[in-house]
């Protein structure tokens, strides 16, 4: 056994006969553990009692199968060292020298581990053997040791029920060896695997009693106490207890505290969400007990506006632009310019999931299905992700487990597809959700085929383009297939409705990407005729400015011969009046300089189709109309306008349409304004039966389904931006400002290019080649004289 320690030190101490005091084999084995380097963990030792001692065969056969061992694990092959160790195991068990036998069949696993790296049967099955050795020689401690990898492995298989059993024998068995610490990380690893089950009422007791043992020992960093509040306080949250929650969360705050600025970021966030949530719920059992008197009650719009800032969403930290319900109405869809992307459950009102984009989101959508959300954004990404990340890992290890080799790992949320740069306008997922439309700001409309039965690895196929728009496409809806009619296809017989800055509604073929019929809800001389009466009444208001300015100027200098100190307060009085219009003048400019150089358009921003899908509601940017247009998808047709809806006084630039199953339109619209709270809200219905025509004949009805004090909390109108709400559309403020293309005549380009950075830069480089032409035209004609001279 020369240069051999490892196997020398495990020769001599299971060669010794140990009486019952254990000398030697019940001592330090660290050194055993540095030398072999083969254990992970600490090296075991067997505390042998009064054991008879190895015939000569077997001293022979230890020596022999330690040194090979030894000689495999230096050279790298724990096969060979795997064969020695386990013919160890044999022969120990033979003899009943249980103890030996259990600390070769660790070995074994270990050795097998390495070998077969991701090979979880493999090393199930050895743990297995671990186990029943320690089971049989009464080793409470190594069968605890057994039984927590075997439960890790089950976990990794995605077998949680089994992971859990294992879990609770570790724990049973940590208890029997009187070992507080591994008591407390089995009562860890048991709490994980009963929320996997959905067992939360045991996952509370389990980290409870994790909690009790640490407290006890007063050990350790703190960090694994504090992280097992936090996940009590999510278990009572979503077991609906918000005051253990918020209990459980403030302990979470006490001990980080004393951690990281990490940790102790999302515990104010955990803590504040859920006593934010408690006073939520408070408001909501009082709201769904007394809401008949509320809403017969005209007196209560003060106290119901004061309890709107309870449940007002503080989430989002950005303006919300996009709102979406699934169609089975469990999932809301909130978007914004604070790049996140979040899910809320519409039972309970709170947030399942948020995910993160890389810029500012403009689009998005649910899928038929409710199983994943599409997000597009500023620059032309389009991302998808699951609205149930549970369920798709679960699946995934599924998947990989009976199919290893043909899984790779998938990203969640995941690119989808890309509209080179440009700006994405609409989202809308086909039924069957086989195939997802998107549309962007180069007037292009794409038709992509999401990959089933996993949609995350990306679209790669494209179906087809709907091409036909001159403008910017600003909306999309589904038209689907009519009652009694084939939904077959990728696209579930289902039509697409397309509306863009041209003031056309277009109705196509998804699959073919054909253009089937077109409306045109605003014309190109309509669209200028607006234009110039914007800049009309934009020019008389600067006029009357002007003209109040010259005045108030006019009076200041009348009244400044008194001198003195009544002279310089006159003087500071025109410096604040000239303050205060030079600052409502800066709006007014930004504004024309935003539309300075774009196109005159009245676009198309909205359209709702009704729920039998025979009636489009459309709405145009810049008009005070909502127009009802027929829709025939048997005929495959789209028009005539069937009625011009006026809009009513109080509400401005609606932006938003969707019609309910009582095939009432609701109509939200506000000041258009960079930021605005408050929204303005109309209702209209069905007036009469139309003629024989098929027209229809609506009207509004928002004071008989809306009372004063409910239409107050929707709308929540500010006073201060409903006063500008009137300039802002006066003015000609849009929505789709940003979609709007600018254009240059020659000129414009040319003075833009004088005023670029590089421009001097390229002067010099300029008057440097024509310098160097000139140098070598001049030597030349030097020399061609010197040629004549001579």
């Amino acid at each position: 056994m020369d240069g051999r320690p490892a196997a020398f030190i495990d020769f001599f101490e299971l060669s010794q006969h140990v009486g019952q005091d254990g000398g030697g084999a019940g001592g330090d084995t660290s050194a055993h553990a540095k030398a072999s380097g083969v254990v992970e963990e600490q090296a075991e030792r067997p505390q042998r009692q009064a054991e008879q001692p190895l015939p000569p065969a077997g001293l022979l056969l230890l020596r022999d199968e330690l040194v090979r061992a030894d000689v495999a694990l230096k050279s790298a092959d724990p096969t060979t060292a795997y064969s020695a160790y386990k013919q160890l195991g044999r022969y120990f068990t033979q003899l009943m020298q249980l103890e030996r036998a259990a600390m070769f069949y660790g070995r074994c696993c270990q050795a097998e581990q390495r070998e077969k790296a991701g090979d979880l049967g493999a090393a199930a099955a050895f743990l297995e053997k671990c186990f029943g050795a320690a089971e049989q020689c009464g080793d409470a401690a190594a069968a605890g040791a057994a039984s927590h990898r075997l439960g890790l492995l089950c976990a990794a298989q995605g077998r949680w029920r089994e992971a859990s059993q294992h879990q609770a024998v570790y724990v049973q068995r940590s208890k029997e060896a009187g070992d507080a610490a591994a008591e407390s990380a089995a009562c860890r690893a048991y709490a994980q695997c009963l929320r996997r089950l959905g067992d939360l009422g045991g996952a509370v007791a389990a980290l409870d009693d994790y909690l009790r043992l640490q407290d006890a020992a007063r050990d350790g960093d703190g960090r694994g106490p504090a992280l097992a509040c936090c996940q009590l306080g999510c278990l009572h949250y979503q077991r609906g207890e918000l005051q253990a929650a918020v209990s459980c969360f403030e302990r979470f705050f006490e001990r980080a505290r004393s951690l990281d600025a990490r940790l102790l970021d999302a515990a104010r966030a955990n803590l504040g969400a859920a006593r934010a949530a408690l006073r939520l719920g408070e408001y909501m059992g009082a709201a769904a007990s007394d809401l008949p008197r509320l809403l017969r009650a005209k007196g209560l719009q003060a106290p119901l506006g004061k309890q709107a800032e309870i449940c007002s969403n503080g989430d989002h930290t950005q303006p919300i632009r996009v709102l979406a319900f699934s169609k089975d109405g469990t999932l809301l869809l909130t978007a914004g310019d604070d790049k996140q992307v979040k899910l809320w459950d519409t039972a309970t009102w709170q947030c399942i999931r948020t995910l993160v984009s890389a810029k500012k989101t403009s689009a998005a959508a649910l899928t038929n299905d409710s199983r994943h959300v599409i997000y597009g954004d500023k620059f032309g990404d389009v991302c998808i992700g699951t609205t149930r990340p549970q369920e798709q890992q679960q699946q995934q290890q599924r998947q990989q487990h009976e199919q290893p080799q043909q899984q790779r790992h998938v990203e969640d949320p995941a690119p989808l597809l890309g509209h080179m740069q440009s700006i994405v306008t609409a989202v809308v997922a086909l039924p069957g959700d086989q195939l997802v439309v998107t549309t962007d700001r180069d007037a292009k409309v794409r038709v992509s085929v999401l990959q089933q039965p996993q949609p995350l690895l990306g679209s790669f196929e494209i179906q087809s383009y709907c091409l036909g728009h001159r403008e910017f496409v600003a909306c999309a809806a589904a038209v689907l297939a009519p009652p009694g009619a084939a939904g077959d296809g990728p696209a579930g017989g289902a039509l697409l409705l397309t509306g863009g800055g041209d003031g056309c509604v277009k109705l196509w073929d998804p699959v073919s990407g054909q253009l089937l019929s077109s409306y045109t809800a605003a014309t190109e001389e309509e669209a200028e005729a607006a234009a110039a009466a914007e800049l009309v009444g934009c020019g008389e208001q600067e006029e009357g400015a002007a003209e109040q300015a010259g005045a108030s100027r006019s009076a200041l200098e009348q009244g400044g011969d008194s001198g003195g100190e009544g002279a310089a307060g006159d003087e500071a009085a025109q410096d604040g009046a000239d303050d205060g219009q030079q600052q409502e003048q800066e709006p007014r400019d930004q504004q024309q300089h935003q539309q300075k150089g774009r196109k005159a358009l009245l676009p198309v921003v909205a359209i709702a189709l009704s729920i039998g899908g025979d009636l489009a509601a459309v709405l145009v940017e810049g008009r005070r109309e909502v127009q009802l247009v027929r829709v025939d998808a048997a005929a495959r047709s789209l028009g005539p306008c069937l009625q011009r809806l006026a809009l009513p006084p109080d509400v401005l630039a609606p932006c938003r349409a969707a019609f309910d199953e009582a095939g009432r339109l609701w109509l939200v619209g506000g000041p258009p304004v960079a930021v605005t709270q408050s929204a303005h809200v109309a209702v209209a219905a069905p007036a009469a039966e139309g003629g024989g025509d098929g027209s229809v004949s609506y009207a509004f009805v928002t004071a008989d389904v809306l009372p004063d004090a409910v239409r107050g909390f929707l709308e929540r109108r500010v006073a201060e931006e409903e006063a500008v709400a009137a300039e802002a559309v006066a003015a000609g403020t849009t929505y789709t400002m940003q979609l709007r293309k600018r254009q240059y005549d020659p000129k414009q380009v040319e003075a833009r290019k004088m005023q670029r950075t590089d421009k001097a830069e390229s002067d010099r480089l300029e008057r440097l080649r024509r310098k160097s032409a000139q140098q070598d035209s001049g030597a030349g004609g030097g020399e061609a004289a010197a040629g004549e001279g001579e």
